[in-house]
């Protein structure tokens, strides 16, 4: 399946979309969702920009380059690792207490409270991001192409 629209499905609650080819994937009108399991994929764009109830997103092994939680204020379960990202815009700046790059071979690069780290002058290699929040710390990869 290539083309899958949710939008009259506005009471969904939890989505798993594993191994698919569609390139993007709509979420907007789906303000009830809680959990977005969508790994191995080959999405490129995904739109959450009005899912304030979305607890858990995994969207591993994808090619997105952008993730905006900006409306997304109980996102406490992330995980996008072998994507894409340039950036990722709003993870629950209420919990979230330091945000930390890494080398592969562990030398610490970067370290901020803020989510929107520039990546734009670093070279294109394969990172570690380490995000600590109040409860959990989340590591995952980041690819900068």
């Amino acid at each position: 399946m290539t083309n899958l629209d949710l939008n009259a499905n506005i009471d969904l609650e939890n989505l798993e979309r594993y191994s698919n080819k569609q390139p993007s994937l709509d979420l907007s009108k789906n303000t009830k969702v809680e959990m977005v399991l969508c790994s191995n994929s080959k999405f490129t764009t995904m739109n959450l920009s009005n899912n304030p109830a979305l607890i858990q997103f995994e969207c591993d092994s994808n090619s997105l380059t952008t993730l905006d939680f900006s409306k997304c204020q109980k996102l406490s379960d992330l995980h996008c690792d072998n994507n894409k990202l340039i950036s990722i815009a709003e993870v629950n700046k209420s919990k979230l207490l330091q945000v930390q790059l890494y080398s592969l071979s562990g030398e610490l690069i970067k370290t901020t409270s803020d989510v929107n780290m520039d990546l734009s002058e670093l070279s294109s290699e394969t990172y570690s991001v380490r995000i600590i929040a109040q409860n959990e710390v989340s590591i995952q990869k980041v690819i900068k192409l």
